[in-house]
């Protein structure tokens, strides 16, 4: 521990004057005792102190500049003799008795002591530890202190305090501040100062702030004002030597180390409520994205009941039309499984006539394979009757020819009727027509009658004959003959036609023969047969699965069941009625059983960041925490030191010359801010008192 040095000396307010009393009353004393004998010379040894005080006093303009300051200094003599101060003083004066004091060179004061030994001296433009600056505002503006006194309003009083650079800074490191304001309620109400304590003096309010050593303040005192005047403010300044006793920290260090567990348990706590929220808001998320997509189906299951009711129906309908049908059924005949029987049989026997069938293909095809090829067209036949016609004889020559006879007829009729005959020679067509046929292998009747119809034609014979008679005379026998034989050629226009037309539907059958076989695809016959096949193995089937049931039996329950089909499917029906509404009615309520899901989701999630930071913070206090004891008493100490002064080793403010100095303290007060009072009348000068009466009066 540091050791405090010096004794304390406090002086309260008030307590100068009634010291400089006391002082001069012990001087005046001393004065008589000494005057009385006779006068004695102190040795002139060197005295010695033990220890010196200063209390520094002084005056403050209202705005808490320096105006007068004076220093007591104290000293507690050990050994009488001469004894040496220092200090910038303009005067001194010996409170103690009525020896000598001086100033001499380098601001020494020189005195001889034989006991405590005080003594004043007058300080001038010597600057305190601290700044003080006053400021005053009336109803929030600033006021001069002489201008404020007798006003009234709302009244600020700021006291701004700091550190004087220029001074020794150990008073501004160790003293505490004590100032003091004195408020008359007759002047004064409403007072407010949060910083400052306050307590009655007498019928006043007396309000005290203290400035801790090292701080810097601004102090403010409010309150309404009538006539204002003002007390001095006082100031004191001391040592803030406060002296504690080491706290017993062992049973509280024990306790913040159970809080330092308790944290680190709430922690793990904590921690484990982490897991659970986040395990909580994963399922509640899980949970919100499962129900989303349940309600997404119910939705569409919802969307979809319309067409499925609408499905159902067309169904009940269907049965409805069925069970009409099947109750119309006539009663089956008796003989329905003979009938049924021959059936097989029916299949088999079609199955035989397709293959019949496919063989007569099968000869057909081979028949018009066997056809030579045709080459006589419609166009040959039409030019054969064309030729036919054209080579009947004409009956104007005959009639010509008989003329000749009469010797009618002259040269160029002979001519005409020559080339008549030359143009209806239709040998060649015949000869044509009849070869084609031959090469076709058409009937031979055809061909004989196309031989006769050539038979039939003008014989050249005549044509010569004819050809005789230019330039001669008419031979009757001749043009008899001739006459003869054109009217014996004369050919049936009857068999001419049915000529035509047999050839026509000779041509006209030949055609369809080949486009017949055109038609069949190359692959009927394999068809067929696969036709057939196909019926015989049905037959098989049939038979077999009709000996199998019993028809009338089982169309009777067949015709129950659906009845009873169709019945249950109408209760089905009303079941999905009903359903589908539950469903409409599920979709609107479970969305707002969705919609708490999601919020669930949200919140839990929320709940999952805010645990996270919570364990976040825990986990910092529990770190900040873990040596919680120990910081605990650190903490402590140097809040004891902070407050511990003990290092405290007084100097003299008036300098540092001055050894041993004990006490130091500051005694500071403003001017009284009050109205001047009107000058008093003269009064009458009292009788001036002998020493005696004076001395008497110190002690009355």
């Amino acid at each position: 521990m540091k050791k405090q040095l010096g004794n304390q000396t406090f002086i309260k307010k008030g307590s100068d004057s009634l010291l400089l009393k006391r002082y001069s009353a012990l001087l005046l004393s001393c004065l008589l005792v000494f005057t009385t004998f006779p006068n004695i010379s102190l040795a002139d040894d060197k005295g010695k102190y033990s220890t010196k005080d200063e209390v520094i006093y002084a005056n403050l303009t209202p705005n808490g500049k320096t105006d007068e300051m004076y220093v007591v200094n104290s000293f507690q003599v050990t050994e009488p003799g001469d004894l040496i101060d220092y200090g910038s003083y303009e005067d001194v004066r010996n409170l103690t008795d009525l020896t000598e004091i001086t100033i001499e060179d380098k601001n020494e004061v020189h005195f001889e002591a034989e006991d405590d030994f005080f003594y004043q001296g007058t300080i001038k433009n010597q600057a305190l530890p601290w700044d003080i600056s006053i400021t005053y505002l009336l109803d929030g503006k600033k006021i001069k202190p002489n201008d404020l006194a007798g006003q009234s309003g709302q009244l600020e009083i700021q006291i701004k305090t700091s550190q004087n650079k220029k001074v020794d800074p150990v008073f501004f490191e160790y003293f505490l501040l004590q100032i003091e304001m004195t408020f008359d309620p007759l002047y004064f109400e409403n007072i407010q100062a949060p910083e400052a304590t306050e307590a009655n003096e007498g019928k006043d309010k007396l309000i005290s702030f203290n400035v801790m050593p090292e701080q810097e303040e601004t102090l403010i005192a409010m309150a309404d004002v009538t006539d204002f005047e003002l007390e001095p403010i006082q100031i004191s300044a001391v040592p803030a030597n406060v002296g504690f006793d080491d706290p017993d920290t062992d049973e509280l260090a024990e306790e913040m180390q159970e809080l330092s567990d308790a944290i680190s348990d709430i922690n793990e706590g904590v921690a484990d409520l982490e897991d659970g929220a986040s395990s909580l808001s994963s399922g509640a998320s899980e949970l919100s994205s499962g129900s989303n997509e349940f309600l997404n189906g119910i939705n569409e299951l919802n969307n979809s009941s319309g067409e499925l009711v609408s499905g159902s129906n067309e169904i009940l309908n269907v049965f409805k039309q069925v069970n009409e049908v099947v109750g119309d059924v006539p009663e089956i005949p008796s003989n329905l499984d003979e009938e049924l029987n021959k059936v097989p049989q029916n299949l088999r026997s079609l199955a035989s006539g397709l293959r019949e069938f496919s063989q007569g293909i099968g000869q057909f095809n081979k028949e018009i394979d066997q056809l030579p090829e045709l080459t006589l067209t419609s166009e040959d036949i039409e030019a054969l009757s064309k030729a036919l016609k054209a080579n009947e004889v004409d009956d104007d020559i005959i009639e010509a020819l008989k003329q000749l006879n009469n010797n009618e007829i002259d040269q160029s009729t002979i001519d005409d009727i020559i080339k008549q005959l030359e143009d209806n020679n239709a040998d060649e067509e015949i000869d044509e027509v009849i070869k084609q046929l031959e090469d076709s292998q058409v009937d031979e009747n055809i061909i004989d009658t196309l031989e006769q119809l050539k038979r039939n034609q003008v014989d050249q014979g005549i044509i010569d004959t004819l050809k005789q008679l230019e330039g001669d005379q008419v031979n009757q026998g001749a043009i008899d003959d001739i006459i003869t034989q054109l009217e014996n050629n004369g050919i049936d226009q009857g068999a001419i036609d049915e000529t035509i037309n047999q050839l026509e539907m000779t041509l006209q059958a030949i055609n369809d023969l080949q486009a017949i076989k055109d038609q069949i695809p190359g692959d009927s016959l394999s068809s067929i047969e696969d036709m057939a096949k196909e019926l015989d193995a049905f037959a098989n089937e049939l038979k077999g699965a009709i000996g199998n049931i019993s028809v009338l039996d089982e169309l009777d329950e067949f015709k129950n069941g659906l009845t009873q089909l169709a019945s249950q499917y109408q209760k089905f029906h009303n079941g999905l009625v009903t359903y589908t509404d539950g469903v409409d009615t599920l979709a609107k309520s479970y969305k707002e059983l969705n919609n708490g899901t999601n919020q669930l989701a949200d919140g839990s999630s929320e709940l999952a960041n805010g645990v996270s930071e919570l364990h976040e913070g825990t986990q910092e206090l529990t770190d900040e925490t873990s040596d919680l004891s120990s910081e605990f008493e650190s903490e402590i100490n140097d809040f004891m030191d902070e407050f511990d002064f003990s290092d405290y080793e007084p100097v003299s403010y008036i300098s540092n010359k001055n050894k041993d100095v004990g006490v130091v303290q500051f005694v500071l007060q403003t001017k009284k801010i009050e109205l001047e009072e009107a000058e008093d009348e003269p009064v009458e000068k009292e009788e001036e008192k002998n020493i005696w009466t004076k001395f008497l009066d110190l002690f009355r």
